[in-house]
């Protein structure tokens, strides 16, 4: 009984509580895609070409690795094919200098093998950095003229193209997203990210 009244002062209390508050102000949406003003701004591009260019410095310095621990393996094989040729005219001695010789080189072009493969995990990682450096920056640089793009409309709740369903056209603010921060870009209003 005492549970039903406490029910029933808060049913009578609470409609004189919502009258008190305001109502939320009407909802005026946009939405904005995101990966086009990435791709279309200016600074946008200008990181994307960054990106690009670092990856071909990475892949140069490893395609040179690369091709001198290839090199070395075929060297190697060249070796052992050459002293299984001969082995048979080699007398104990020279059979197990050259045994020798063929373990220190094995041994020799493993540890190249691993250091190939050290640098490559480490110019991923450098690369990797870079990526998530430069999106940082691009956020930094997009959002604070995204904000002013949505206030200038008088917005009060932005969406991300890639999170909605289905939405009007002329709700879309991509273009004039672009616009902003492309001007604010020239103007150097936008950080010019340096490596």
């Amino acid at each position: 009984m005492r549970r039903w009244m406490i029910l029933m002062a808060l049913l009578v209390a609470a409609p004189g509580a919502a009258q008190q508050s305001e109502p939320p102000p009407p909802a005026v949406v946009a939405v904005v895609d995101l990966a086009r003003v990435s791709d279309e701004s200016l600074v946008g591009q200008l990181l994307a070409n960054q990106l690009e260019t670092l990856q071909s410095e990475l892949e140069s310095e490893l395609g040179t690795r690369r091709q001198r621990v290839e090199e070395r393996q075929v060297e190697f094989q060249s070796l052992v094919e050459a002293f299984q040729e001969e082995r048979e005219g080699l007398a104990d001695a020279d059979a197990q200098a050259r045994e020798a010789d063929l373990l220190e080189r094995q041994q020799s072009l493993q540890e190249l093998i691993q250091a190939a493969q050290v640098d490559a995990d480490a110019a991923q990682r450098r690369f990797q950095n870079e990526v998530a450096r430069l999106t940082a920056q691009l956020e930094s640089d997009i959002r604070p003229h995204l904000n002013e793009v949505a206030e200038s409309l008088g917005v009060n709740l932005l969406l991300p193209r890639s999170q909605t369903v289905f939405n009007q056209p002329e709700l879309d603010i991509t273009d004039r997203v672009i616009a902003r921060v492309d001007d604010a870009f020239r103007a150097g209003e936008v950080a010019h990210p340096v490596r």
